[in-house]
């Protein structure tokens, strides 16, 4: 009777039939050092537990070589009788590593995912001490210059300037309406009192008037330099307060123009023109405010040196602020993604 012959495939490469061995497992990703920032508890656990996945897989690999060098060694390349018990072991021992090797594959695979969120987390996690510590520096900088603000009366907190940042754009447009309409009036106070105090008019002021007349459309006022008409111009200012809030937007804008240049002269203070652009620094500074009518007074009375500082302070605090948000945003973010008792899947 004629023998059935085996002859079995050398283990870690492939070949034909219904034998094939898988090819030689490949080692497992290497786990990266661990986050940049001060590792917590979880941080070192995740880590140790990689540590611990990868030197058994390692040992895996290691065993499954020992096997399969064994068995190439002692099997491949020869013929044995397919009956016979040596055959048997052969064929049992070979499917042993083709599903080892599968086992492993897919161990290892699971092992490189897990490894890959853990380096995601670090990445993200090298970032939070940078953010953390320009939040910090944001929040003294702010600080200071709330103190600095606040000396004017200006006293709006953090919270308060991030809530005027959300509003519709529409409603602040609507804020700074009110505003300038404030300033046209604490502006025109500002020039009353002062013509009213020295009991004349200077030949520029007389320009400036006659300029606010312009732009409510009005002619000349026919006043002139000196005492004489102080009063006609003091009624002229009390009724442009009127003809400021029936007026269209582009007139009130030339009339704000008009007052701020007249109000400087009054005042006597050569950045008085900076107001012209106080509904872009101070406006979220009093909006909703009790005081907010005071407040602009107050404005229009600061000096040269206060109103510079006042202003730059003012826009500096506006911008360190909205980096706040970023950074706040950022930080928010990162925080889920940075959690670090879930570096690892639950096994």
């Amino acid at each position: 009777m004629r023998r059935r012959l085996l002859k079995f495939l050398c283990a870690g490469f492939l070949g034909g039939g219904s034998l094939a061995m898988a090819q030689t497992p490949k080692a497992p990703v290497p786990v990266p050092s661990g986050c940049a920032a001060r590792p917590d508890d979880a941080t070192v656990s995740a880590k140790a537990d990689l540590d611990q996945r990868r030197a058994a897989l390692m040992e895996r690999i290691d065993r499954w070589k020992s096997r399969g060098d064994a068995f190439n060694q002692k099997y491949a390349g020869r013929d044995f009788d397919a009956d016979s018990q040596e055959a048997k072991d052969g064929a049992a021992e070979q499917v042993w590593l083709d599903k080892e090797a599968e086992n492993y594959m897919h161990a290892a695979e699971a092992f490189k995912t897990d490894v890959g969120k853990f380096v995601e987390v670090h990445k993200c996690c090298a970032q939070v001490p940078g953010l953390q510590s320009q939040f910090d520096l944001l929040t003294q900088d702010i600080n200071l210059d709330r103190q600095v603000v606040q000396n004017f009366g200006f006293d709006k907190t953090v919270d308060q300037i991030e809530y005027w940042g959300d509003l519709p754009s529409r409603q602040i447009e609507d804020a700074k309406t009110a505003f300038r309409s404030m300033l046209f009036d604490a502006t025109l106070g500002t020039a009353s009192e002062a013509a009213g105090a020295v009991g004349s008019l200077t030949p520029d002021q007389v320009d400036a008037l006659n300029r606010l007349a312009g732009a409510e459309g009005e002619p000349p006022l026919g006043i002139v330099a000196g005492a004489r008409n102080v009063h006609d111009a003091l009624e002229f200012l009390d009724k442009s307060k009127r003809a400021y809030e029936a007026a269209d937007a582009r007139t009130r804008g030339r009339m704000l123009e008009a007052a701020v240049a007249l109000g400087g002269l009054a005042s006597e203070n050569h950045a008085f023109g900076l107001l012209l652009t106080a509904d872009g620094w101070a406006a979220f500074e009093v909006y909703q405010s009790v005081t907010a009518v005071k407040t602009v007074q107050n404005l229009t009375k600061l000096n040269e040196g206060d109103l510079i500082l006042l202003k730059s302070r003012s826009e500096k605090l506006a911008r360190g602020v909205n980096q706040l948000i970023v950074v706040k945003k950022h930080l928010a973010e990162m925080g889920a993604n940075c959690d670090s008792t879930s570096l690892v899947p639950t096994r």
